[in-house]
């Protein structure tokens, strides 16, 4: 590396490469993706009102406890309420490549600020009016649909450590998933006593201003507009770290019209039914883990009363943990095996929480700390190790269209569970269970057919780059 491309690798418009990174992990930690800490969120919304009309003439009235107080629950309201992060994360997956569309056109800063003041606006609204079915479901439709423009912007600053980028990536990933504390955090200031439940607005519109528009601001002085990076060094980044990049979708060029001759270009392609078989593995896997945030106080509670509930949620926290070491089992034995990993753990996962045994359920939260860690990046690695690097984009814009498509079918499957199967009480998503392992068992059989695959053909001229295309 010359000294000039050093330079401008350690300083960017006069601002030290780290200064940046450290100042992009704070601003992921504070709104990395806030939703996923669902638990948190539950809390908040209870205590608040929300839906607790649903359930003043429900015959299968029964209490949900938040803090020391007893808050109304039926199988309505839970519906209603989990209903919503369903929204939320299908809209995620399902937006994800046209957010990365959006960053090539306008740049990671316009990009990246308009996300956040569109967070900002919409915790003003839940927190002040929780009680409007409407706003709600809007709220969370556009928590969703801005997800990535506030983290993809960010991941930006990788190129910055050419020789490092994948260690970049993996950093700014895990702190995401830390960022699934924040709605515990308001949640266990919201159930103190001081706090009324019509007063919501205190902690959303606090948060707002701690959290998204302080995020904003800083977004508006330190990410540029356009990215300008030095492309000889990033010619030098390693195949493995493209494979982690998580904002290689958002730098394709040519819009829909090219995506649509793209997608045409794969169904000619040899590996076509290798990519059926990934897009089938990540519509089931993201399905499943999803189920997993929403259902968690039904299927983690004993008949007897006992939950292990207030334990996942660190579990969930900490799905960062895994991530480092699944990721150099990827690098040393290929992210097919380590899909078959994720894959076998929430399938052990909805097989343990079938029991109704405590410790059973507890130890269905040790697996889901490992299939939750990198359920996102791993088809990441598999894509861009096993196909063209010129059309990583769109196949990664496909396969989170469809998967986030796949996931809407997680509202009826839980009103099944919650609405019509209520008379097997307490043992009603029992049978949800079952169908989503059974998801899982398919997904382990499909990734070992991948594992196969990889093996048969374990070198790829597919993912070496041309001279002309761009990372």
């Amino acid at each position: 590396m010359t000294k000039s491309m050093t330079d401008q690798s350690n300083e960017e418009g006069g601002v030290n490469r780290f200064l940046v990174l450290a100042t992009y992990l704070f601003m992921i930690f504070l709104t990395g993706c806030v939703y996923w800490g669902w638990n948190g969120m539950q809390k908040l919304l209870y205590k608040a009102g929300a839906f607790e009309d649903l359930c003043f003439e429900a015959t299968d009235v029964s209490s949900i406890s938040v803090g020391n107080v007893q808050y109304l629950d039926c199988g309505a309201r839970k519906s209603n309420i989990n209903n919503l992060y369903t929204i939320a994360y299908s809209t995620h997956f399902i937006s994800s490549v046209f957010v990365g569309l959006v960053l090539d056109k306008i740049g990671p800063k316009y990009c990246y600020i308009t996300g956040q003041f569109i967070n900002f606006i919409v915790w003003i609204f839940i927190s002040t009016f929780p009680k409007q079915p409407i706003v709600l479901y809007t709220g969370f439709f556009l928590m969703g649909l801005t997800a990535e423009s506030i983290y993809m912007p960010l991941i930006t600053v990788s190129y910055y450590f050419p020789e490092n980028r994948s260690f970049i990536i993996s950093c700014l990933g895990s702190t995401r998933s830390v960022s699934f504390v924040i709605p515990t955090i308001l949640a266990a200031i919201f159930k103190l006593d001081y706090f009324k439940p019509d007063s919501l607005y205190i902690i959303g519109v606090s948060y707002a201003l701690v959290g998204n528009l302080l995020c904003l601001v800083l977004g508006i002085f330190i990410i540029q507009a356009p990215m300008h990076v030095n492309n000889g060094a990033i010619e030098r980044n390693t195949e493995n770290a493209r494979s982690m990049d998580a904002d290689a979708m958002c730098e394709k060029r040519g819009g829909m019209a090219k995506m649509v001759e793209r997608a045409r270009q794969l169904y000619r392609h040899p590996q076509c039914m290798e990519y059926i078989l990934a897009l089938i593995c990540i519509c089931l896997f993201l399905s499943s883990v999803e189920f997993v945030n929403k259902s968690q106080r039904e299927l983690l509670t004993t008949s007897d009363g006992g939950t292990v509930v207030e334990i996942f949620q660190y579990f969930n926290i900490l799905t960062f943990l895994p991530a480092p070491l699944l990721g150099l089992l990827m690098d040393k034995f290929g992210p097919a095996v380590v899909l078959v990993i994720l894959h076998s753990c929430c399938a052990l996962y909805y097989f343990c929480v079938t029991f109704d045994v405590y410790t059973v359920k507890l130890a269905a939260c040790f697996f889901y700390l490992i299939s939750g860690s990198v359920c996102v990046s791993s088809m990441y690695c598999y894509i861009s190790t096993r196909f063209p690097a010129e059309h990583f984009g769109v196949l990664i814009g496909v396969l989170f269209v469809f998967a986030g498509l796949v996931t809407l079918t997680n509202i009826p499957l839980y009103n099944l569970g919650s609405q019509y199967l209520k008379h097997l009480a307490p043992y009603n998503f029992r049978p949800i269970a079952l169908i989503l392992m059974t998801y899982m068992i398919v997904c382990v059989c499909l990734s070992s057919i991948l594992v196969y695959i990889s093996k048969k053909n374990p070198v790829q001229v597919y993912t070496k780059k041309s001279e002309t295309s761009q990372v």
